[in-house]
């Protein structure tokens, strides 16, 4: 019943946010993938705005990259204004002035009554709203980072002499929501803005390259007649009550086996039979070169030697979008929601957009594999691990059915052999 509630919930949200949006023109598809067995097989199209709304249940903030003049910002407000109102989010709009009197107001009236500064300063909307769009994130001060990185991560905003304030609205008992939209404009075209380090970037779950997915023709038809770049207010209250249901709903949607045996092979791929403690993390600056001779280097561009594991934070984010995408699937599909699992189809549509700027890779392997291109070479390394794996169960099938000790002695020479990802190598 949890399930089908939040599908329900779902499907109005979907119809909200769509409202919302109707003057930004992108229908191009972000994500498809087929999903089922043989009898029951279905074809998922995923949107733009899916995505949003899916990252925005699932609690996945969200990084929108893409040129100037794309539409970012409008989006982020269009699909805030469908999940909460025009009046149920914030626009934090950084430059280089940025400073954190913006996250709160300062009662001076209590200071010069003899107050303390801590006690001076009061919560503003920004932080009591469930939607935050940070706009520019890009252009803040370095001393500032850190700050909106804690906020980001953990959904806490530490000021001067410790006071720590909790944004966000409180469900489910004493749990706190806010979602996050932040927007960049990168690279030598853009002056005033600096490359988003790494550290940003782990924090923002789901980031979504809107280079990569231009509009198409019938968009760019529907966005010649336009007569103004304004953007119609959403005239609609929030449904703040439908994101929650479906923000706790979506957590009881399981992992099918496969798809949680294949999340558990990527945290994996830092495995090294080469290394002495069995882990590529051991050998400083590890590179291609430290693969040479071995048999493993072998196919695939060496991608053992070139690819890294995901952090432990991305695979939390990976597993949460995952049930998003499962979610969705059933909204569009109509299949039942009382079987409801998270399919390996669902997993590998999701991976490439927490990984895009999260996995780290050799930039030669980038450069021979996808021509340069970070996105294309993210797509490649998820789909030559889902190859890898899919032979590591087909080869492994009946041991893996069977948990006795010449099974795991089998695919452990197995792994030492064809693939040092697919079961813990041992360090004897």
């Amino acid at each position: 019943m949890v399930k089908k509630d939040a599908v329900e919930a779902l499907r109005k949200l979907d119809v909200r946010v769509r409202e919302a949006s109707k003057d930004y023109f992108h229908s191009r598809p972000v994500a498809n993938y087929m999903s089922g067995d043989g009898d029951n097989t279905y074809s998922v199209s995923m949107g733009l705005r899916s995505l949003m709304l899916v990252s925005a249940v699932t609690g996945n903030n969200v990084l929108l990259t893409g040129s100037t003049g794309s539409g970012k910002t409008h989006l982020s407000k269009m699909v805030m204004a469908g999940l909460f109102g025009n009046t149920g989010y914030k626009t934090l709009q950084i430059d280089a002035n940025f400073s954190l009197d913006k996250l709160r107001d300062i009662s001076f009236s209590t200071i010069a009554s003899g107050g303390r500064l801590s006690e001076a300063v009061k919560e503003t909307p920004l932080l009591t709203v469930p939607g935050v769009v940070i706009d520019e994130y890009n252009r803040a001060p370095p001393e500032l980072t850190n700050i909106i990185q804690g906020w980001l991560q953990n959904g806490v905003l530490t000021f001067e002499g410790g006071r720590e304030v909790n944004p966000g609205v409180v469900f489910n008992g004493r749990e706190r929501y806010q979602w996050k939209v932040a927007t960049v404009n990168e690279g030598s075209r853009y002056s005033g803005a600096r490359k988003l380090d790494k550290a940003s970037r782990d924090r923002l779950s789901v980031e979504i390259p809107l280079d990569v997915f231009p509009l198409t023709d019938d968009d760019r038809r529907n966005l010649s007649y336009k007569t103004s770049t304004s953007v119609d207010a959403f005239d609609g209250d929030g449904a703040l009550e439908d994101l929650l249901k479906v923000a706790v709903g979506v957590r009881e949607v399981p992992l099918t086996g496969p798809a949680n045996e294949f999340i558990i092979y990527l945290q994996r791929m830092n495995q090294c039979v080469k290394t002495p403690n069995k882990t590529k993390l051991e050998v400083e600056n590890f590179s291609p070169e430290y693969c040479k001779g071995c048999h493993l280097s072998k196919g695939n561009d060496n991608i053992c030697g070139s690819v890294y594991a995901p952090s432990d934070r991305s695979v939390i984010a990976l597993r949460n979008l995952s049930k998003g995408f499962a979610l969705y699937r059933c909204l569009q599909t109509g299949s039942d929601p009382s079987n409801l699992k998270v399919e390996l189809e669902e997993v590998v549509a999701a991976a490439p957009f927490v990984f895009l700027s999260k996995l780290d890779m050799h930039p030669g392997w980038i450069d021979r594999t996808s021509n340069g291109s970070r996105w294309q070479a993210v797509n490649n390394a998820v789909k030559v691990a889902y190859n890898r794996f899919k032979n590591y169960v087909q080869s492994n099938f009946e041991h893996l059915q069977q948990n006795t000790p010449d099974s795991l002695k089998a695919m452990q020479k197995y792994a030492q052999e064809k693939d040092a990802w697919c079961i813990e190598l041992s360090r004897a």
